[in-house]
Order: C-alpha cells, then sequence, then structure tokens
C-alpha cells in the first residue's frame, strides 16, 4: 500500500524459539515493512500498520530530506 510517498509492504517473519544451542520455527508472524518509494530503501518494520503509519507521520519528512538529491529521481528497484 501507498501511504505519504512510502510504501508499506507485509512481510512474512518467521517465529522461532530457542532450544539450548539452536533455533526451530514454529510459524510466522506479520510484520510490516516502510520503503522508501524512489529507492526502495527500507527505513524499518513495524508490529502492524497502524504502527508503520504512525512511524511514517513523527519521521516521514525527515527520512525524505535527508535522501541525497541524487536519490530522489532515481526509481526502486523492481523486486519479483
Amino acid at each position: 500500500m501507498h501511504y505519504a510517498g512510502f510504501i508499506i509492504e507485509e512481510k512474512a517473519i518467521p517465529t522461532c524459539v530457542f532450544h539450548e544451542d539452536s533455533y526451530e520455527q514454529v510459524g510466522t508472524s506479520v510484520a510490516y515493512s516502510i520503503n522508501n518509494t524512489r529507492t526502495g530503501l527500507t527505513y524499518g518494520l513495524k508490529h502492524s500498520l497502524e504502527s508503520a503509519k504512525k512511524a511514517i507521520d513523527k519521521n516521514g519528512a525527515r527520512w525524505l530530506s535527508e535522501l541525497p538529491s541524487h536519490q530522489m529521481d532515481q526509481e526502486a528497484p523492481v523486486v519479483a
């Protein structure tokens, strides 16, 4: 989904438990990745869509202003 100049993507994240000396995957959880629409740069993962939107509302203007101007003219890479 597009939100305020960013893309929020739902990601499946493995849920693991630790057993003595190794991890065992016991399921998956959902996380939301906040990505720049132009560069594809990921700014973070959040536990809910609402949390991702709040992070963009709070930090989005700063994140965009910190990009070098040459990156603002690039299109995001296509991920299959």
